[in-house]
C-alpha cells in the first residue's frame, strides 16, 4: 500500500477541522450546524451526489459510538472495584446525546474530504 500524498493528508485535516476540504476556507457553515451549498471561496459543491450525506451520518455514528465506548471504559476504570449504575450511566447518557450533535458539522466536512480523495475525477 502506498503512502497517501501530502495533499490528501491536508484534505483530510481540513475536513477534520471543519474547513472546506478543497481550499481550507473556514466560514462554510450558514449556522453552527448548517453547511452552505457551495464554498464561498472555491465554489466546490458540498452536496456532491444523491445520498452523499449517508457517509457523513456513518462517520458521525462511528465517532459518537467511539466516544461513548471511551466514556464507559473510563467510568469503569475510575469507579473500579465499587461499580455503581448511576455514576456510570449519567456520563454515558450525556455523551450519547451530546456527541452526535457536536460532531455532526465535522462529520460533514470530513466525509466531503474523503469523497474528494476517493473521487478525484469530480
Amino acid at each position: 500500500m502506498s503512502k497517501p500524498a501530502k495533499s490528501e493528508l491536508a484534505t483530510l485535516l481540513r475536513g477534520a477541522t471543519g474547513s472546506c476540504p478543497a481550499c481550507g476556507f473556514r466560514r462554510i457553515f450558514k449556522t453552527g450546524m448548517r453547511l452552505q451549498l457551495k464554498c464561498p471561496s472555491c465554489e466546490i459543491s458540498f452536496d456532491r451526489s444523491p445520498g452523499h450525506w449517508v457517509g457523513a451520518v456513518g462517520i458521525n455514528t462511528i465517532i459518537s459510538m467511539f466516544s461513548l465506548l471511551v466514556t464507559i471504559v473510563l467510568s469503569t476504570l475510575l469507579l473500579w472495584p465499587d461499580l455503581k449504575v448511576l455514576p456510570m450511566l449519567l456520563p454515558a447518557l450525556i455523551v450519547s446525546f451530546v456527541s452526535p450533535v457536536v460532531f455532526y458539522p465535522i462529520s460533514q466536512t470530513l466525509w466531503t474530504a474523503i469523497d474528494l480523495i476517493l473521487r478525484k475525477d469530480k
